[in-house]
């Protein structure tokens, strides 16, 4: 009975997966098509310069959006890799040097104190993901002019998990109008061309799968706070 309890609830969360799909696929399909007429029939040279990169940004989302999809898909079909002692600090140099373009091109300063913990006992893909997501956001919501400036500190939290927060002083979000969507699924708060609305709802779903928390403080145009709790690797 469980087993067939369990099949069902995948099963179910499979039709979502591609009712999810299909949904939000439609709409840049569609523009792009669009697009691509508009550079078939037009003569203007300037008009298909500018069809040219906005049909470069659609195939950009639409490439990110696949990225975050195929993540999904991981988390409700595919066995996840095994938890082991991971180090945070391995971790952390793993994701800022695949971000080091961005972090460049932004003057971005990170600071690291994990002095409040370190070790953890983690599934090693879903920490990278979980820290990649967290510290690219912060890169990519930045305030207009304003050299992210990005924290990342641990702390002890109980006898068996840790507390990791990752600070920035971006454009943050409103939590009195957004609080309750924050880790929803397809919920977007800005009109970032490269926002998805699935980052924290991984997130989220990595963190829990692990028996953590996680939760956000941020002010609009001061920045924000993302909180974990992750499983203690230290007896």
């Amino acid at each position: 009975m469980a087993l067939k309890e369990k099949k069902r609830s995948e099963l179910e969360r499979l039709r979502e997966y591609a009712s999810l799909l299909s949904h939000n696929l439609k709409t840049p399909i569609t523009g792009i098509k669009m697009m691509t007429a508009i550079l078939e029939s037009s003569n203007d040279m300037e008009e298909m310069r500018k069809g040219i990169k906005d049909l470069h940004k659609a195939t950009v989302s639409l490439e990110v959006f696949y990225r975050d999809m195929e993540q999904v898909y991981k988390q409700i079909h595919m066995p996840p890799d095994p938890p082991q002692k991971v180090l945070l600090s391995d971790e952390l140099k793993k994701v800022k040097d695949h971000l080091q373009g961005h972090i460049l091109a932004s003057e971005a300063k990170i600071e690291v104190d994990l002095s409040g913990g370190d070790a953890i006992v983690f599934r090693p893909t879903s920490i990278n993901s979980i820290l990649l997501n967290l510290l690219s956001n912060a890169i990519k919501y930045a305030k207009p002019d304003t050299a992210p400036e990005i924290t990342v500190k641990t702390a002890p939290h109980s006898s068996s998990f840790i507390l990791l927060e990752v600070s920035d002083n971006g454009i943050g979000i409103n939590l009195d109008k957004y609080g309750d969507k924050v880790f929803g699924l397809f919920e977007k708060f800005t009109d970032h061309p490269d926002a998805t609305g699935m980052g924290l709802y991984i997130t989220k779903n990595q963190v829990e799968s692990m028996g953590g928390e996680i939760w956000l403080n941020s002010t609009p145009g001061e920045g924000s706070t993302f909180s974990l709790t992750l499983p203690s690797a230290d007896d």
